[in-house]
Order: C-alpha cells, then structure tokens, then sequence
C-alpha cells in the first residue's frame, strides 16, 4: 500500500511555511521538516520536526527527512523546499500519473512537476507522462525504495545539483524519471529571464557562495555523468556557460566561479573551503 509522506527542508523559515505545510499535510500521510540548522528552533504545529545542530546542506537535510519517513511507515516522498506552494489536487494528480506510467510499462521512480514558476519541461507527453532526465527536487515525488537503492542524495554535493545527480543515478540503476501536467510555485530566488542566443536563461541573484557550489558542482556532475546522458550534458554544460557569463560581471562572482573551476578539477567535494570565501571577500573588496 502506498503511504506518502512530505519531507520538508527549512532553515530560518518565514511565518508562511506554517500554513503552507498545513495545506500539504491535507494531501499526504505525514509531513516532515528538517530544521537544517536554523538560528532559532523551529516548531510547526502538526508536523514532525527533525532538528539538525548545524547547517549541513540540503543532501543531508533531505536523506534525513526521508530516513524519518521510511521509519514512520513512508513508501513514497514528496521533497518540498519551504517556499514551495502547492494547488490542492497536487499530490492526487501526480499519483495518478504514477499508475499511468507503470501501466505504459515504466519504472518512475521520480514524478515531477512538468512546469514551475515559469520554467517548462519540453518533450513528447504519453498518456499524460514525460520522461525527462532530471526533476527539481521540490514538488517530486520519489520512491523511497529507489532512492535507498542509489544510496540517497549525495551529500558531498551539500547543495545545488544534488536532485540532477540523484535523477541521473536513479536512471542508471533502469528506473524512469518523469514529470506530469501539473505545475507549482517554487521561488526561483532574485534574479530574471533574460534571452540568450535565443534561449530564455534565468539570470540568477546568487549569493557569491552559491555561485562555487554551481560552478564545481555543475561540472563535477558532467564529468561523472556526461559519457551516459550525453542529451542531458549538453543542455546542461549549454546552461553552466550561459549562466556564469550572465553573473560575471560582478568580481565576487568570478571570484566564486574560480574557486569551483578548481575545486572541480581537482574534484574536491563537501563544504567551500575558507581559502575560496577569502577569494571572494577579498574580490568584493571587503
């Protein structure tokens, strides 16, 4: 029997994910949030909180929260960021678009969302289902079997390509990563669409120290899985480059960018390290 549980990851959330993982808790079995270090303990009313002393990363946060769920009797889970909201049939639709996916003959082990804040998947829709290679992680539906096959999200990513390194796995292991004709609104962060060589590129605000993990991450993740999704390694490499040209012109950035050249090529994994965030003060002037 399926058994659905939202895993919630949150750090210093605003006053509104109170209400929004209450309206996600009307869809699912149980919800879990992972306080991923915040600077005051969070509590949320009907929801089962894990708390983690520090900040992580979101690999961590996530494989945490789906462990709780998996002992509390979870089949299945819905990862959710904290300003992530969801239509009222959101959970139903995607699940039904499971069961059409294995009645084609499929093995999804990941349904998303075909479209979120703006951004579309585009492929050839079956019956209601597209296979992709890659979901955001919020507003996906995994199985939670599968992802224990893979060993979970890899937390040597701590953030930013942790779901498209997942996605990727889960497909090497013969499972099918799909998206269903149904969308959410998921904060994109500051920034903006800009059209590149005909391409619409979101133009990202970026804190300098997400921009390392971006960078090293993104290019570690071409090396790790370009040779067997070639398709998947050209948008991806297509959108790294557009990207980075996008936020060069700030010193900081490039700054940051350096920094996860160099990590990548060195292939070095985990947290930035004090000699990059020196690069980047120092960069910013400050």
């Amino acid at each position: 029997m399926i058994r659905i549980a939202a895993v919630a990851t949150v750090l210093d959330p605003p006053p509104q994910t109170q209400d929004a993982l209450q309206a996600l808790a009307r869809q699912v079995a149980e919800v879990v949030a992972v306080d991923d270090g915040s600077a005051v303990p969070v509590r949320f009313s009907g929801v089962h909180v894990i708390r983690q002393e520090h900040n992580l990363g979101i690999a961590a946060a996530l494989n945490a929260g789906i462990r709780a769920a998996a002992e509390r009797g979870a089949t299945h889970v819905l990862t959710v960021d904290q300003d992530s909201q969801f239509p009222d049939d959101y959970v139903a639709q995607l699940l039904a678009a499971w069961t059409r996916a294995q009645q084609q003959g499929l093995s999804p082990a990941a349904m998303g969302a075909a479209e979120f804040s703006g951004l579309t998947h585009r492929g050839a829709w079956h019956d209601g289902v597209m296979v992709v290679a890659e979901s955001i992680q919020s507003g996906t539906l995994f199985s939670v079997e599968a992802l224990a096959g893979i060993g979970g999200f890899d937390e040597s990513l701590v953030i930013d390509g942790v779901d498209t390194d997942a996605c990727l796995r889960l497909a090497d292991a013969g499972f099918d990563i799909c998206v269903a004709p149904v969308e959410f609104d998921h904060a994109l962060g500051e920034g903006h669409f800009v059209t590149v060589f005909g391409h619409q590129v979101w133009a990202s605000g970026h804190a300098p120290f997400r921009r390392y993990y971006i960078t090293r991450n993104g290019l570690l993740l071409l090396r790790r899985h370009g040779r067997r999704h070639p398709r998947w390694a050209l948008v991806s490499a297509r959108r790294l480059v557009m990207a980075s040209l996008l936020a060069a012109k700030a010193p900081e950035q490039r700054a940051a960018m350096r920094a996860g050249v160099k990590a990548a090529w060195r292939r070095r994994t985990g947290r930035i390290p004090q000699s990059a965030l020196r690069e980047v003060r120092a960069a910013s002037g400050q």
